[in-house]
């Protein structure tokens, strides 16, 4: 039996509405020529995105360690 052969256990199994999203996230399409363009690049979402993680978890710890919803 090959490498091939043998069953990789840490192949990532996903149904093809992942694999749509993931590419689209991490492999965009060409940006449009015509229409308005993007203001947010994707940096400026993953920056905003851990900027507020990072607040709300300084939040979890001034409210004496309370979890709230």
């Amino acid at each position: 039996m090959t490498i091939d052969e043998q069953n990789d256990p840490y192949e990532v199994v996903r149904s093809p509405e992942v694999t749509r999203r993931l590419t689209l996230l991490w492999d965009p399409p060409e940006p449009k020529t015509r229409g308005r363009r993007a203001t947010l690049t994707r940096d400026d979402v993953v920056t905003a995105a851990v900027t507020l993680a990072d607040e709300a978890g300084s939040m979890h710890f001034r409210c004496g360690g309370s979890r709230r919803p």
